[in-house]
C-alpha cells in the first residue's frame, strides 16, 4: 500500500513506509496512492482539506495523534462518502 502525504500544512509526525510528498494537485488525484490525514485533540490536518469535500468517494487514512503529548496511535483508512464523513465529524465531536 502506498500514502502520499501533501507537502505543507501538518504537525510534526512519523510518516508510514510507502509514503511520498506531493503537491495539492497530487493529493486530490485518484490513483494508486492514499492520501494521509492527520487527526488530533485540534482537528485534522491538513487543514486546508480538513472538510474532506476533495476526498467524496475517494480512499483516505487519517493516523491518531495527540498534539499535547506527541503520542501518534493508529492509521485508519476510510472510504468517504458524505454520511462517513458526517459521522467522523460527530464522533469527533467537529464540526463540517
Amino acid at each position: 500500500m502506498k500514502f502520499k502525504i501533501l507537502n505543507s500544512g501538518y504537525p510534526k509526525f512519523s510518516a508510514p513506509p510507502n509514503s511520498e510528498i506531493v503537491n495539492e494537485k497530487e493529493f486530490i488525484q485518484i490513483d494508486n496512492r492514499i492520501p494521509i490525514f492527520i487527526g488530533t485533540q485540534f482537528g485534522i490536518y491538513p487543514k486546508k482539506f480538513s472538510d474532506f469535500s476533495q476526498f467524496i468517494d475517494k480512499k483516505i487514512a487519517i493516523i491518531g495523534k495527540s498534539l499535547l503529548s506527541g503520542v501518534q496511535t493508529d492509521l485508519k483508512e476510510y472510504l468517504l462518502d458524505k454520511k462517513t464523513i458526517e459521522q467522523f465529524f460527530k464522533q469527533n465531536n467537529t464540526k463540517l
